[in-house]
């Protein structure tokens, strides 16, 4: 960075408080509205109703021409408005032509307007990078959500109701946990280390890992999904993973508008896994430890056949409830001419299914807008959330020292828990600790009832802006924005929970840890724009911004482990032994330039350009800054002359290509620094032989040359909308391509550090996407249209670090499987599933039998349960064993077994295999409305195809392969291999062999969702006019009614190792998705 950059920098950064602060007074000053009557010598008041031709009311702008005196119709179309006894109405609404009606030979005082649909419109407005455009100008690939069809189903977050509503958009989150975050991957995942998240852009204000909580749905007015290096290459380094821009409500012109919504819906597991009965588990434990089986279950003359009528616990069932949501709001809009308002209040409060787990949010919102002058506008937006979270992330197994421990996980505990009292147990429903195993269990329900876990979070969004037209079409706009968050998480474990539990084997006693963290992200954005025509045939656009930005923050916490006042619960932390405390900071600093230029020919050719300039104290001085451009262009076909015949069928036909680059700058801010460490272990020196003095060591080099990951990307469109756009077809086809990996690249063994960071190696995204939109019926009384959309993606890795072919990756869920579970392979696609091929399981005739008496050789078809024992047997020479090292006498009938690849009768890290991958071959959803007069259905159906998963709960509950004592099984584990029953499916008790991954737990991940199905009346005007209520409606909706699927799990949308994207699609001890029957009650007044 250059002497002047560097003077930059320091000023805006020094300045940048002082934006805030000025801009801050001038919002006080000048949104203060201004009652300014106009007087005039006639005036005529105009009542009205706007329709479409069919009858539907239409949400419509209506203004006296020449004037700024206008407003919005309410929900049915009608209005009142004051004019000049010779005014010119102008009526207009975004996908219909305007209408101008001259009011000055009007006789009566009621005005009926029917608008006619703009044919010319296709999603009349999109909401781009630092402005707006039309649908027939705009020369990238961007989805606009219908915010409207979103809401008719009750959703927490705008991230739960995008699934399946946008092609190309990937929507899921880990497990159905109250309060999870979606992740969302825009098409496909651009790198294999950092963030695969999109930019968040709200109301101007760009947010990296913004929370998506922190806005109510009912507050968003709309959003638009940025795709393509054309529509993201604006926002530069922060591009590459898309753009998703969310613009919030605003007021509005009229008199005061309360609306209320309010919903309150029930909550229950979407599936049960089924288990072991008793019988079936006594008749496993015989097989698996058949001497304390009987020992604990078979005193007293009782066998096994005594177990058949024994009423079984199912420990699901008293961890399950029918959980309450709740959602209420209020907002109130309105506004004049100078000044619109709206402000909204509302709460969320959501049980969990799972007992002693839930989240609550509360949430306020003020939006304040006053045109000063003709020339002057200004507006102050403020958003505060506060979100209040219990529970414990089920899927997570570490006892807080980093350890992992299987009685840990909830759901692995709960179905493993024998289910039936044994000897010396009285109601083993209510005791602490398994009275016949209480080294290993603890009850999960009574652990759950006390494990005190509570998260609170709160986040601050802030904006101001201000707009100032220096001449006509010349205008600047400045804008300032805020986010602030805080997080607080406590975690209290008692002697009556599997981490505090009063047993040998516990290290940590009774303990607690709590972590806050608190940043601060500052933004400012100045951009200066110009409009021009030349000859009314050339039209030019051009926009001139800097940015600057400042995030800091810090993460502290410790754990505290023995605390002897139990009682006391966190409060009794410092009397315990304080131990792993952390403190991280984060401190950035952004700062950008960037211009667009769009020429406009005629509305037939639009080309558009952009250049950004970014620059980021991320990196060091030498690569600190970087350039981003793109180009586009976008051919309007039924613009040209030889298209008028084709008018009546053809109402939309475009042409539109893009090609530009971004970046993904998200690593961390210190990576190119070298890194120290403090350690007795590894850093410490005895002077003169005297007590070791502790020291430090490095533990990552610096690298000068370390820079933003960059992508290339290609987009090519066409748009179509057929008989008047009835029909509206959309389809894209693209490529991008990621340098520059940002890895942890593993270094040679002679270096001082192991791994350093660095930029190397390519993967590449290619795919399509597919959207149709149809209005099937429209008539005076009935309408169904239908939106699908399907897509398709996948990824290959071009090339790895230092000439690397593969990269392994493992899974930490438990100490004996820490062999790699996933593989990425230049040539093939990232974080593939890994491991070994199930052969099925070793058979009777796989084995060479012999009388143990008589020595002689035995055919096997004689071999029995009863009569195993009286033989011996030798696997087959010619047959491989089923891990390395394993003696042939050591396999049994009925063990597993695996494909020999290499054909050296061994099964070694040779024969592991691709076993398939976690990224799905297609995606996509499918939503159909129905009308009927005032009633209203939508149908939304969401499906993914062709993506595997790995179900590692079936290691454990499907052949106990950790071997722990009687723990019980899934029922699917009754129809395991016994001579009587020589499956291939299941391996017999104790017949898991050594530890691995195999396809035996890889499991298709396809699935076809009824995501929601939403039922509504709208009361007749004519029955709620009278209390003065303008809109009233009532509906029923259902959320995950069903799911079709051969995924034999809880949930075919699960990842529960989602920290990394080459770890996708593993499912262990998933928190349960929900399905939820909800009624809402929506009244404006």
């Amino acid at each position: 960075m250059t002497i002047n950059e560097n003077v930059i920098v320091i000023v805006c950064l020094n300045s940048l408080k002082r934006y805030l602060l000025a801009l801050g007074l001038i919002m006080c000053i000048l949104i203060i509205p201004l009652q300014l009557q106009a007087q005039q010598s006639s005036k005529k008041t105009i009542k009205g109703q706007v329709t479409n031709a069919i009858g539907e009311p239409v949400v419509a702008t209506v203004t006296e021409s020449g004037t700024t005196n206008g407003m919005i119709t309410d929900a049915e179309g009608n209005f009142t408005l004051q004019v000049g006894s010779n005014a010119v109405l102008e009526v207009s609404s975004m996908g219909y032509e305007q209408q101008k009606i001259n009011i000055d030979k009007l006789k009566t005082g009621f005005l009926k307007i029917v608008l006619e649909e703009d044919v010319k419109s296709l999603d009349e407005m999109v909401v781009i990078g630092y402005g707006t455009t039309k649908r027939s100008e705009f020369t990238g690939a961007a989805n606009v959500v219908d915010m409207e069809k979103m809401r008719k189903t009750p959703v927490k977050t705008f991230a739960e109701g995008l699934a399946g509503r946008a092609a190309g958009v990937q929507v899921y989150s880990e497990d159905g946990q109250p309060g999870a975050e979606s992740n969302i991957i825009i098409r496909g995942a651009s790198s294999m280390t950092q963030s695969n998240q999109p930019l968040y852009v709200i109301d101007g204000i760009p947010i990296d890992d913004f929370e998506q909580a922190a806005l109510n749905p009912n507050d968003i007015e709309s959003m638009s999904i940025l795709k393509d290096a054309s529509s993201t290459s604006i926002y530069g380094a922060r591009g590459t993973n898309g753009v998703i821009i969310i613009t919030t409500k605003k007021g509005t012109v009229g008199k005061p508008t309360l609306i209320l919504n309010s919903s309150i819906g029930i909550h229950t597991a979407s599936k049960k896994i089924e288990v072991m009965s008793p019988y079936e588990y006594i008749k496993y434990q015989l097989e698996f430890a058949p001497t304390s089986t009987e020992g604990n279950y078979l005193y007293d003359g009782l066998t096994l056949e005594h177990y058949r009528d024994v009423a079984p616990v199912d420990f699901q069932d008293y961890l399950f409830r029918s959980a309450l949501a709740q959602d209420y709001s209020i907002t109130m809009r309105g506004g004049t001419d100078a000044t619109k308002y709206i402000a909204s209040l509302s709460a969320t409060l959501q049980d969990g299914v799972i007992i002693n787990s839930g989240d609550n949010r509360y949430q306020g919102r003020l939006s304040l807008d006053q045109t000063v002058n003709e020339r002057l506008k200004v507006g102050l937006t403020v958003n505060y959330t506060d979100v209040l979270s219990h529970g414990a992330p089920v899927a997570l197994g570490s006892t807080g020292d980093g350890t992992l421990s299987l009685t840990n996980y909830l759901f692995i505990t709960a179905w493993g828990y024998r289910p039936i009292a044994g000897k010396d147990s009285t109601d083993f429903l209510v005791e602490d600790i398994d009275p016949l195993y209480n080294t290993l269990r603890v009850n999960p329900i009574i652990s759950t009832e006390n494990e005190n876990r509570k998260r609170s979070r709160n986040i601050l969004l802030g904006n101001m802006y201000l707009n100032y037209e220096i001449i006509k079409d010349l205008k600047l706009r400045v804008q300032a924005g805020i986010r602030k968050s805080g997080l607080r998480a406590e975690n209290f474990f008692n002697r009556k929970t599997t981490r505090g539990r009063d047993i040998p084997t516990n290290i940590n006693g009774v303990n607690a840890n709590v972590v806050h963290a608190d940043n601060v992200l500052l933004n400012n954005d100045n951009t200066l724009s110009y409009r021009f025509n030349i000859n009314k045939t050339h039209r030019f656009d051009l926009l001139l911004g800097h940015s600057i930005s400042k995030a800091t923050g810090m993460r502290y916490g410790f754990t505290s482990t023995f605390i002897p006042s139990e009682e006391l619960g966190m409060s009794g932390m410092d009397e315990g032994i304080i131990k792993d405390p952390v403190a991280i900071p984060t401190d950035n600093v952004g700062i950008s330039y960037f211009g667009r230029l769009t020429y406009n020919y005629k509305s037939r050719y639009i080309f558009s350009s952009t250049l950004r300039r970014d620059g980021s104290s991320r990196f060091s001085k030498q690569n600190r800054w970087g350039y981003f451009p793109s180009a586009s262009l976008a051919w309007n076909i039924t613009n040209e002359k030889f298209m008028r015949p084709l008018r009546h069928y053809v109402s939309r036909a475009r042409l539109r290509t893009s090609y530009g680059i971004t970046g993904n700058n998200r690593v961390s801010d210190f990576a190119y620094l070298a890194g120290l460490n403090m350690s007795s272990f590894r850093g410490s020196y005895s002077f003169n032989n005297g007590t070791p003095n502790e020291g430090m060591y490095q533990v990552s080099m610096q690298n000068d040359a370390l820079r933003w990951e960059s992508s290339p990307q290609a987009d090519i469109g066409l748009e179509l909308g057929l008989f008047k756009n009835r029909i509206k077809i959309t389809l894209d086809v693209y490529e991008k391509l990621t340098k520059g990996l940002l890895m942890n690249v593993d270094m040679p063994a002679n270096a001082p550090v192991s791994r350093v960071f660095m930029n190397s190696g390519e993967i590449r995204n290619r795919g399509w996407e597919f959207e149709l939109k149809t209005v099937n019926i429209r008539t005076n009384n009935f309408s169904w249209e239908t939106d699908f959309n399907i897509s398709h993606n996948r990824n290959k890795i071009i090339k790895l670090a230092n000439n690397q072919n593969v990269i392994y990756s493992s899974v930490r869920f438990n100490p004996l499987f820490n062999m790699p579970a996933y593989v990425s392979k230049v040539g093939e696609s990232m974080g593939q599933f890994y491991g070994f091929v199930h052969d099925g399981n070793y058979q009777l005739t796989d084995f060479e039998w012999t009388d143990k008496v008589t020595g002689e050789p035995i055919d096997p078809s004689i071999i029995n349960s009863e009569n195993i024992q009286d033989y011996y047997y030798m696997l087959k020479d010619d047959l491989p064993t089923n891990g390395s090292g394993v003696l042939r006498s050591n396999i049994s009938p009925g063990d597993i077994k695996y494909k020999d690849f290499d054909g050296d009768l061994e099964i070694t890290s040779e024969d592991r295999k691709v076993l398939g991958s976690p990224f799905p071959l297609f995606i996509g959803g499918c939503s159909n409305d129905f009308v009927y007069k005032n009633f209203d259905l939508n149908v939304f159906l969401q499906w993914s195809y062709g993506n595997k998963l790995l179900n590692a709960n079936r290691l454990i509950l499907e052949g106990n392969a950790t071997n722990l004592p009687s723990w019980n099984q899934y029922a699917s584990y009754i129809n395991r291999w016994t001579p009587e029953n020589p499956t291939n499916d299941n391996f017999r008790a104790k017949g898991q062999g050594p530890t691995a991954y195999s396809s035996r737990i890889i499991e298709d991940g396809s699935f076809l969702r009824l995501k929601a199905i939403a039922f509504g009346y709208s009361l007749p005007e004519r029955w709620i006019k009278r209390v003065n209520i303008q809109q009233l409606r009532l509906s029923l909706s259902a959320n995950n009614l069903i799911t079709w699927t051969k995924y034999s799990g809880l949930d075919p949308e699960v990842s529960t190792r989602n920290t990394s994207i080459l770890t996708q699609g593993f499912d262990f001890s998933p928190y349960p998705r929900n399905k939820a029957v909800t009624f809402s009650l929506n009244i404006t007044y």
